[in-house]
C-alpha cells in the first residue's frame, strides 16, 4: 500500500503538497525509538499516510485566499545565537523565516529567558522577514526591549521547536 502510495505521487509531483511537521524530531524519535529496520524513510511512511487520508476528491488540501503580507526588519544578533540558529535552520531544512514566526505563534518571545550579552561588538546585523501577525506581537514589546527579545527568541528556537 505504502508502495503503491509513493507512486501515485511521483506521478502527481507538479501538484505535490509540502508539510513541515513542527515537532518532527520528537515524533521521529517516539515512533521509530526501538525499530532496527525500514523499508522506507520516515518522509516516504508520512507521505503516504496523507496520501491516503486526505484523498484529493475531498478537497482537503486548500490555500487561503489570501496570504499573509511580510516584512523586513534588521536587528543586530549574537554571533553565537545567529550561528546555532542558521544552522538550525539547516538541519531541519525548514526556512528562517518560518522557524521565525512558528516561534511567535507558539509565544516563545514571552517565554525566553535566555542571557544576551550586552557586548554589541559580538552582534551581526541580520534581516529578518515577519508575517504582519508576528509584526503586530513584536510592536507590543517596548521598542528598547526588542531586540534583546529577538536575540532571546533566535537562541530559544533550536531546543524549543
Amino acid at each position: 500500500e505504502i508502495s503503491i502510495a509513493l507512486q501515485e505521487i511521483k506521478k502527481n509531483e507538479e501538484t505535490d503538497t509540502d508539510i513541515i511537521v513542527s515537532d518532527f524530531p520528537e515524533f521521529h524519535q517516539r515512533i521509530f525509538k526501538d525499530k532496527s529496520l525500514y523499508l522506507y524513510s520516515i518522509n516516504e511512511y508520512a507521505s503516504a499516510l496523507f496520501h491516503v487520508v486526505f484523498p484529493k476528491e475531498h478537497n482537503y488540501w486548500k490555500e487561503s485566499d489570501e496570504k499573509s503580507d511580510k516584512m523586513n526588519r534588521v536587528y543586530n544578533i549574537e554571533e553565537d545565537i545567529l550561528n546555532r540558529f542558521v544552522d538550525f535552520s539547516k538541519e531541519t531544512k525548514i526556512s528562517q523565516k518560518t522557524l521565525l514566526n512558528y516561534a511567535f505563534m507558539r509565544d516563545l518571545h514571552e517565554q525566553t529567558t535566555y542571557n544576551v550579552s550586552a557586548d554589541k561588538g559580538s552582534r551581526k546585523r541580520k534581516g529578518l522577514e515577519f508575517t504582519i501577525p508576528s509584526i503586530q506581537k513584536l510592536d507590543e514589546i517596548d521598542c528598547r526591549e526588542r531586540e534583546h527579545k529577538i536575540n532571546q527568541l533566535l537562541a530559544v528556537i533550536p531546543t524549543e521547536i
